[in-house]
């Protein structure tokens, strides 16, 4: 059985493994600020709802069309 793992916690264990990495401490500082960004976007993403999208617009519905019939 699989675990599906959100791409948050995806990017934070990927930031784990960093730290816990024997790479040169200035490597690892420079990739943790990109997944930092990813993470920081990531998380905003998520938090935003469906409804905060503007695809309502574009829902169908029971609303008349132009060149309906």
């Amino acid at each position: 059985m699989s675990h599906r793992v959100s791409p948050t916690e995806r990017v934070r264990a990927d930031i784990d493994q960093l730290f816990a990495s024997e790479r040169d401490l200035g490597d690892v500082l420079e990739e943790v600020a990109r997944l930092g960004v990813r993470l920081l976007m990531q998380t905003a993403l998520e938090l935003r709802s469906p409804s905060s999208w503007g695809r309502e617009r574009y829902a169908r519905g029971d609303r008349a069309h132009e060149g309906s019939p």
